[in-house]
């Protein structure tokens, strides 16, 4: 009975593990893990077939794709984030004798790969998991799990780019024929969204133009907040990255380096891209210099001689440069770009070739400036500047009115009296070189009422030394030499003008010289006035 029991137990057992194996039930294998990645709009396509559209002629049947998933998926696509794809297959895939009667596989696995159009590149940074063959290795049996293929997508739309391959990779061999190679087939694509770049600003580098090769700095316009990487040369994904400022501006450092000590490349490029590797990229040429677009404000300039004192006598030819630069207002621009370059953010300098050491007073001169910045660009065609050396002017400034006695009410005298004037100035303004000499005269009318009544009296100049002389004699008189030491000299600083009448030690002035018998036209009120002429030279005389 005992026996009997067992047998029944048994069979059982048999029919249980039959009846499994009989309706498909899989057990001891966890769930595929991951979000589907199969069908993200805008951003998937299933075109099953060689990734190079070349079959090397080894064709096969192939294995169902059942399920693609991954991690760090987001709206149904891979990020950066992304750190493993997961697929699983169905079925065998069988090579096909067609071409090469002895064709076998050497290899099969699944894979995710890129393709650049003319290499196809894996992106699985494990070992691949083969698959196991049989009937004289042509056959290889997909697992009967799903399949883990880590990958490094931190750099997701430069390294690796988009599109994505979802498929496999497999070695075939004729021994026939001696041909030996690998194949890389697609069964899912994932590609970048249409919609998403579209949206995204456009890259730019230097404005369009050509950088040259000496440049240490790299400089663009692109999607504010997106990130950034610079390729070219010796220069590979990841050496140079940065993120796009919120202005839409970039700016790479090379560390002092320079594009042509990195590879000296031919052209570079930026890319731009988000984190489900859309992107866009622009490139521009690289060339040994860039001309220099240089255009003044004004293309004539006249220097004064404190200013030929301060910025071009004893200066070096640099120094000159810079400071007619700054004078004419000389604008410096890239060929075809609009921002002018700065000495602080460009490194823009100013030469000349030309002497002004031997240019005279009241010559003029045409200077050519040249510019360069700190890539070594340089302009072409310089900027001619008509340089006059200035003689420089003098001129009166500021010149008061004189009023005898301060505007009081003056007494007829009973002896000859010098009335002085009040507070005024006789102001000359001199721009000649230092140095130079002044000559200043004065002559006088005679002073007249509103009647016609002439004063007794007349318009003098007194020296300070006992010395008085008549302005309304006719002649002009010298009262006040010099020579120019600044720009502006108040002649009568030092002259009396407190409004006081002096009869001895009068102090140098203009005074009026009022006799006993002034005429007051009988009214002790009557205003008399008259007009003194100034006048100013460069030379001895009266006029």
């Amino acid at each position: 009975m005992k026996l009997k029991k067992i047998l029944r137990q048994l069979g059982l057992l048999l029919a249980f593990v039959g009846l499994g194996i009989g309706m498909g039930i899989t057990t001891g294998y966890a769930a595929q893990p991951g979000t589907d990645l199969m069908g993200a709009k805008g951003s998937y396509e299933q075109n099953p077939n060689f990734i190079d559209d070349d079959s090397k002629n080894f064709r096969a049947t192939y294995p169902s794709l059942e399920s693609v998933t991954a991690d760090g998926v987001v709206d149904g696509r891979i990020t950066s984030a992304t750190k493993h794809i997961y697929v699983s297959f169905s079925g065998n895939a069988t090579i096909k004798t067609t071409y090469y009667a002895d064709s076998q596989f050497t290899k099969f696995y699944a894979d995710v790969t890129t393709y650049d159009g003319s290499t196809v590149s894996t992106v699985n940074t494990g070992s691949p998991k083969l698959w196991s063959l049989s009937s004289g290795n042509t056959v290889a049996q997909a697992p009967s799990s799903y399949i883990t293929i880590p990958v490094d997508f931190s750099k997701l739309g430069i390294s690796p780019s988009l599109p994505i391959y979802i498929g496999f990779t497999f070695g075939a061999k004729s021994d026939l024929f001696g041909v030996n190679v690998m194949d890389y087939y697609k069964a899912i694509t994932l590609t970048a969204n249409s919609t998403a770049t579209d949206a995204m600003a456009g890259v730019t580098i230097n404005d369009g133009n050509d950088v040259p090769s000496s440049s240490t700095t790299v400089k663009g316009t692109g999607d504010a907040g997106l990130t950034a990487v610079l390729t070219g040369g010796n220069i590979t994904a990841g050496d140079y990255t940065t993120t796009i400022g919120s202005d839409g501006t970039y700016k790479f450092d090379l560390g002092g380096k320079t594009l042509k000590s990195l590879g000296d490349p031919s052209t570079i490029k930026v890319t731009e891209y988000n984190q489900f590797g859309d992107a866009k990229s622009a490139t521009a040429n690289v060339v040994d210099t860039v001309p220099l677009t240089i255009s003044p404000a004004t293309t004539s300039l006249t220097i004064d001689p404190d200013d030929w004192a301060a910025h071009i006598a004893g200066k070096s030819s640099t120094e000159i440069a810079t400071w007619l630069a700054s004078q004419t207002n000389l604008q410096v621009t890239k060929q075809g770009g609009t921002t002018p370059l700065t000495q602080a953010d460009d490194g823009l300098a100013f030469s000349t070739g030309d002497d002004l050491s031997t240019l005279t007073a009241g010559g003029t001169q045409t200077v050519n400036l040249n510019a360069a910045d700190s890539n070594g660009d340089k302009s072409t065609t310089p900027a001619a500047i008509s340089v006059t050396r200035g003689l420089g002017k003098l001129q009166f400034g500021d010149l008061s009115e004189l009023v005898f006695g301060a505007g009081a009410t003056l007494a007829v005298p009973a002896q000859s009296t010098l009335f002085a004037p009040g507070n005024y100035q006789i102001n000359i303004s001199d721009s000649r070189a230092t140095g130079s000499p002044w000559y200043l005269s004065a002559s006088a009318s005679a002073m007249t009422d509103s009647s016609g009544h002439t004063l007794s009296g007349d318009v003098v100049y007194e020296d300070g030394q006992g010395t008085t002389t008549k302005l309304d004699a006719g002649n002009a008189v010298p009262v006040a030499s010099g020579t120019r030491s600044g720009n502006s000299t108040d002649v009568a600083k030092d002259w009396a003008h407190d409004g006081n009448a002096y009869t001895s030690d009068e102090p140098a002035g203009i005074y009026l010289d009022a006799k006993p018998n002034i005429y007051t036209g009988g009214s002790a009120a009557n205003a008399y006035s008259g007009t003194i002429t100034w006048y100013l030279n460069d030379v001895p005389g009266n006029e």
